[in-house]
């Protein structure tokens, strides 16, 4: 990622957890209550949800997810351009059950050699500083932020979409050196927009019986979870570019020129997660192919690489598959 790293590291607080909308910029939070006003009366179902969400924004009541103290310093690693395996392992030390889970990734067949590492260090070691980055990034951000007591379903459900877009937004922008170390943190966080959405809901709606439906739930956030993710990154001091990839994902040849490359990563592996979960592979119909060759190629890959692409993804949903 690239910026004032020092900078947005002090922005996070060094105990963690320290998210205000004070520190989100005001263009955000008017983007937001400009699409739901757009779309907050369509459709009798999610009305009700999105006025909810309307009036945590405009009282100051929105809900934004908090990052551990672990995330907060690992976030901070993660941007040194100089990171070392070593920082990064003494980092994740301090956390005895965060350490274990990371452990376990990096033993997992996915990326396991034939003998397993009973140490942080060693497991980081022997799957390399890359993989190490993408390991921790996703371990942290489950354990921290991918949880929501009364929602745990829902959560289990975003944290798979998410961790599939990331690891399929990885494998298409990996090789470009702008953009390695951001690819698989942006599929991570491209769809924290919900999280917000169930926090300031479940917050609203705490003292009656009846919650909403998932499928109310996964409508509205359908609406709003592009211009919902700008706040909460932003609050949580990312780097503009992705930001601005979150916010332009669906649309990304409208994003900034800057940062359009990531955009247009995140749009195409996220076509070709939904078209994978579908049962889609190369040459199953021409109508996907073309959708997805057409996605893929500018960015330099032919259409029957997306099986080695999607097979990555599978074998990395395995590797994480007992996070929980």
């Amino acid at each position: 990622m690239g910026g004032d790293f020092e900078q947005r590291a002090s922005r996070r607080g060094a105990a963690g957890g320290d998210v205000r909308m004070s520190d989100v910029p005001q263009e955000y939070v008017e983007a937001c209550l400009e699409r739901l006003s757009e779309e907050g009366v369509e459709g009798e179902s999610r009305t009700p949800l999105l006025r909810v969400l309307e009036r945590a924004i405009r009282r100051d009541q929105l809900v934004l997810p908090m990052v551990s103290t672990t995330l907060t310093r690992v976030l901070g690693l993660l941007e040194r351009p100089d990171v070392a395996i070593t920082d990064l392992a003494l980092a994740v030390e301090t956390d005895p059950a965060l350490a274990t889970k990371i452990v376990g990734v990096a033993n997992s067949s996915a990326y396991a050699g034939i003998d397993s590492a009973s140490s942080v260090h060693d497991a980081l070691m022997r799957v390399g500083l890359e993989q190490a980055k993408t390991i921790i990034a996703g371990v942290a951000f489950r354990s921290s932020v991918f949880h929501m007591p009364g929602f745990e379903r829902e959560m289990d459900m975003l944290w798979q979409r998410s961790l599939a877009n990331a690891l399929a937004t990885l494998a298409l922008l990996e090789h470009d050196p702008r953009w390695r170390d951001s690819a698989f943190l942006l599929g991570l966080v491209q769809d924290v927009g919900r999280i917000v959405l169930l926090a300031t809901v479940a917050a609203a709606t705490a003292r009656k019986t009846k919650t909403p439906s998932a499928a109310t739930i996964e409508a509205a956030g359908d609406v709003i979870r592009c211009e919902l993710g700008a706040i909460a990154l932003s609050a949580w001091a990312f780097d503009d570019d992705l930001v601005d990839a979150v916010v332009w994902q669906e649309q990304p040849e409208q994003c900034p020129e800057a940062s359009r490359p990531l955009a247009k990563g995140l749009y195409a592996a996220d076509t070709l997660i939904h078209l994978g979960m579908r049962g889609w592979q190369p040459g199953a119909s021409p109508e996907s192919d073309m959708m997805v060759g057409e996605l893929v190629e500018p960015l330099g890959f032919e259409l029957q690489q997306m099986a080695e692409v999607l097979a990555l993804v599978e074998g990395g949903m395995s590797a994480f598959s007992k996070l929980g």
